[in-house]
């Protein structure tokens, strides 16, 4: 590692001891703290005398901004007295705010694993958090122990951000977010309720509420989960929201969560019951989200009882309701035949704005990939699960003479100028096995002949026997007409 002043000085995120940076004087430098404690060395206050020594007694960091605490079990937490552990807590964190005298977002993390009778380590983690997250105005916690409960953190106020992660449903919740609701500008939520999101905009005296800073939400809820009840907001709870991702969670019956607002992102991962009511609430309408300009969907309707048609019709809706997106994202799950993705393409305007694009959950041919290329004229970089061709039961000469087949169409195409303009410069294959990797392979070269201006495709990650592949096919006679074009080709990176 390179301990210099220099190093410090290029990177915010500079990775090394405290003890190292204080020995170059990088205290001014840095604006990251990550400290991995013992939790047991919080109770016992071996860690409060420990940063009571040089060289950390006289340390300051003034530019830290964030201050991340990753509390692990590490060492007996039985039998310690109540009120010596609240004094080494209060002492801990004293000495980390003079060590950070101005951060203003705080990021806890318990990976514990921590017995219910172990009453006394229980009873200070609420203390320690609360105390830690004391006049920040961001807050980051993840816990997988739902023993311990951090309530009086509900009682915090003037946040603006917040990242909140429990294993279970808790009040605490709840009365953090409405507490800050005039403050909050970005909040993050991985629970298990979806319905705890519907409880954010009302009161059980029933009053109103509304998020007039709010920018930015992401609720995310287990997959299996059902939403129960779901409320009807009569006004505009998140007037200025501009960044919405949803998954397994919408918890309206109306349009409550799009209401007012000029989305410039969303991602949707929702089942057929969610869809029915936003189709129903006019969200799906075309052009709803004019200003959306990157758009992330996952739909699942996998055993559900629809045709074509209404997979076709769906997709069309999804298409048209974004028309100027520059990224798109598709994940469709269940979808009746892969025809309607395709023709959904078809059938609306062609995304003149749209550069990248993922779609997973279909395989797509060659031919359908050409296809959906053709459509979309500025696509730089596509992701995508290729339908590939093996012919393992064929004997070598057999294999050669499909294969020779497969080019005789893809010259056709190359002549017809068919994807001539087309932008697409870089591919990569979404999730792929290393049963695919001969038919990948083939796929990769045959797509390269038709797009003159693609350069770099590869194999979902680096992989050498991809691009061993590859460059056997660039040399094997098969391909001997374009041999040139694919010694062009970057197999293993996008650039």
């Amino acid at each position: 590692m390179n301990n210099s002043l220099d190093a410090i000085e290029a990177s915010h995120y500079w990775s090394a001891t405290a003890n190292d940076i204080i020995e170059n004087g990088g205290q001014h430098h840095t604006k990251y703290a990550h400290l991995r404690i013992p939790y047991s060395a919080i109770l016992t206050g071996a860690l409060a005398g420990l940063l009571s020594l040089d060289p950390y007694r006289e340390a300051v960091f003034p530019q830290v901004e964030c201050i991340q605490v990753n509390l692990a079990k590490g060492g007996a937490l039985d039998g310690l007295n109540d009120e010596e552990c609240m004094e080494n807590v209060h002492g801990f964190v004293a000495r980390v705010r003079s060590m950070f005298p101005n951060a203003t977002m705080c990021s806890v993390s318990n990976t514990m694993v921590c017995l219910p009778e172990e009453e006394t380590a229980t009873k200070h983690y609420s203390q320690l958090v609360t105390e830690l997250a004391q006049n920040t105005r961001q807050i980051k916690y993840y816990t997988s122990n739902e023993v311990f409960s951090i309530g009086t953190l509900a009682n915090l106020g003037g946040l603006t951000h917040l990242v909140y992660s429990e294993c279970s449903s808790s009040s605490t919740l709840l009365y953090l977010v409405l507490g800050n609701a005039s403050t909050l500008q970005v909040l993050n939520l991985d629970i298990d309720n979806p319905e705890q999101v519907s409880q954010f905009v009302h009161t059980d005296a029933g009053t109103q509420v509304t998020y007039p800073n709010l920018h930015t939400l992401k609720s995310v809820c287990a997959s299996d989960t059902v939403v129960e009840q779901r409320s009807a907001p009569l006004h505009t709870p998140f007037p200025e929201l501009r960044n919405l991702t949803m998954t397994h969670s919408y918890p309206f019956t109306n349009d409550a969560m799009f209401r007012g607002n000029h989305l410039g992102q969303l991602g949707l991962n929702l089942d057929i019951i969610d869809l029915l009511i936003l189709d129903k609430s006019g969200v799906l309408e075309k052009n709803r989200f004019a200003q959306v300009t990157d758009l992330d969907l996952e739909i699942n309707l996998i055993d559900q009882p629809y045709g074509t048609g209404f997979g076709q019709r769906l997709c069309r809706m999804l298409l048209e309701m974004a028309p100027n997106i520059e990224r798109l994202r598709l994940r469709f799950m269940g979808i009746p035949l892969k025809s309607s993705l395709q023709n959904s393409f078809t059938a609306v305007p062609p995304l003149d704005k749209l550069r990248f694009v993922t779609i997973t959950g279909v395989a797509l041919s060659l031919a359908e990939t050409v296809g959906l290329v053709g459509r979309i004229p500025k696509l730089s970089q596509l992701m995508i699960e290729p339908q590939t061709t093996d012919y393992e039961d064929e004997d070598y000469e057999a294999e050669g003479a499909l294969r020779a087949e497969e080019i005789r169409r893809v010259e056709e195409l190359r002549q017809a100028k068919t994807l001539s303009r087309s932008a697409l410069r870089n591919v990569i294959f979404h999730n792929p096995s290393y049963a695919d990797m001969n038919g990948a392979s083939h796929f990769a070269c045959q797509l390269a002949i038709l797009c003159p201006r693609l350069t770099c495709i590869r194999w979902g990650y680096h992989s050498s026997a991809f691009d061993s592949c590859c460059r056997d096919n660039a040399a094997d006679t098969l391909y001997s007409a374009y041999k040139k074009r694919l010694e062009s080709v970057e197999w293993t990176k996008v650039k």
